[in-house]
């Protein structure tokens, strides 16, 4: 299967599909009944994704056959807080679909609850910030480690760093690899996830001495304020297992008309 590469543009923090969202959701409620098998479930930590600390993004793949609308649950570590929920359409940014979340405890987990009625693809970013601390050494520990209600087919955990992270010590079975954005980052599979499973990924780290500016984008005031970079994780059955990991960028309204692109992983 060829690389999919896309130009992607900020999403805007608001939008009408919300409003249209809410509407659709009052007149055609969302199934729950036995856990879905999610298709695949992608798990990324950004550890410099924004000033409130670091984003996680949960994304599910939902089966064909599972009708639409239905709810989905997503797993998410306990403390944090949802930036962003909603469907994934593919294409421009602004096509995605946000939606109404709530977080929940169901079945000893923590989950983030939305409907998806269009796309298959659901996706939640939550702030975290207790995802990095400090250990001796003057290494930074990053990392997350959460239970799933859903099983799924397949699972990828990635943790990204920027260039300025090293890592002195892979740990077993992480493998590392190089995004567009010139993040690294290391990542591993899990096959077959059961309901209840407790998905983690870690690693230390080490951080060099670049110009704290870095990364950053200047917006009106002259602030320096972060980008967000939205990553999901999609991984396509069609003979063979491909996993796709697409990045998405979304700035304040004075980065609108920056872009960047992503490609497989």
């Amino acid at each position: 299967m060829s690389g999919l590469t896309r130009a992607l543009r900020p999403r805007p923090t608001l939008s009408a599909a919300l409003v249209a969202f809410a509407v659709l959701c009052a007149i055609a409620p969302a199934a729950y009944a036995q856990p879905i098998t999610y298709t695949s479930l992608g798990v990324s930590l950004l550890t410099e994704a924004q000033a409130g600390g670091p984003l996680l993004l949960v994304s599910a793949v939902v089966p064909d056959d599972v009708p639409l609308p239905v709810e989905v649950a997503l797993p998410v570590p306990t403390g944090s807080q949802i930036e962003w929920a909603g469907e994934i359409m593919g294409g421009a940014i602004e096509n995605d679909i946000e939606a109404d979340a709530v977080i929940e405890e169901r079945d000893g987990a923590t989950v983030a609850v939305f409907t998806l009625t269009t796309s298959r693809i659901a996706q939640v970013e939550v702030v975290y910030p207790d995802a990095t601390r400090a250990i001796e050494g003057g290494e930074i520990e990053a990392g997350f480690s959460f239970v799933t209600p859903n099983p799924a087919q397949t699972a990828r955990l990635a943790i990204a760093l920027s260039p300025r992270g090293e890592v002195s010590l892979l740990p077993e079975g992480i493998l590392a690899s190089t995004g567009p954005d010139e993040n690294t980052y290391y990542y591993k599979d899990v096959p077959l996830v059961a309901a209840g499973d407790t998905l983690a990924l870690s690693l230390s780290y080490t951080v060099s001495m670049i110009s704290p500016a870095q990364g950053m984008r200047t917006g009106e005031g002259g602030s320096a304020v972060p980008s967000y970079l939205i990553i999901f994780l999609a991984i396509v059955f069609a003979g063979s297992v491909l996993a796709l990991l697409a990045s998405k960028s979304r700035a304040n309204a004075a980065a609108a008309d920056d872009s960047t692109r992503g490609t497989d992983a």
